[in-house]
């Protein structure tokens, strides 16, 4: 029996789109790639707290941070909410240095694993769904001890940011804001066996 041939037809829509898609990433890396090239190290020690992210606006949404008893803080785990009255819809986990923004019905937020394998979540709000999650390049010392990492981030609508400062130095990284690839990453210290301080 002869199979139909427009069974096919959907593969190849697939792949025309994601084909579509990475070269409009490619695009954008070519775009900020002098950018990320020149520079220089932008850190804000009062954009790079948690009051920060909370200060940012939430409407129409209401953002509910929740202190699990027996918690310590640091490094307490925390719970992350965003309700739209009474309906919960996003909740994630974070600590005090969590980084997380909000734009439109987007939200970005860093998946802290203190390990040096953190990711870049974006969530559609209006869907209650996660887009994307994209993993942080590896950036822990060849040293043993503690790890600690702090981030910042930031966005224009088409991509997002994260500078990061870690005990290993200190790293941007730019992210396609509908992918999730990455499209650009400078470290602006040389690998050294020196920890830094927070």
């Amino acid at each position: 029996m002869i199979k139909p041939r427009h069974v096919a037809v959907p593969l190849v829509v697939v792949t025309a789109l994601s084909f579509a898609r990475g070269a409009e990433t490619s695009q954008l890396a070519k775009k900020y790639a002098e950018a990320v090239r020149i520079m220089d190290w932008a850190w804000s020690e009062d954009e790079a707290t948690i009051l920060h992210c909370l200060a940012q606006p939430f409407a129409p949404y209401d953002l509910v941070v929740i202190k699990p008893k027996g918690q310590t803080a640091p490094p307490a785990i925390l719970q992350f909410k965003i309700m739209d009255g009474q309906r919960q819809v996003y909740a994630w986990s974070g600590q005090v240095t969590s980084a997380f923004i909000l734009e439109g019905e987007r939200l970005y937020y860093v998946q802290d694993t203190n390990d040096g394998f953190s990711a870049l979540v974006a969530v559609n709000l209006k869907a209650g769904k996660e887009l994307w999650k994209s993993r942080f390049r590896d950036t822990r010392p060849a040293t043993p001890g503690r790890y600690w990492t702090r981030g910042m981030l930031r966005s224009n609508g088409e991509t997002v940011s994260l500078f990061t400062k870690t005990s290993a130095g200190r790293f941007f990284a730019l992210k396609d804001a509908e992918t999730g690839d990455t499209i650009g990453f400078k470290a602006f210290d040389q690998p050294t066996r020196k920890r830094l301080a927070p």
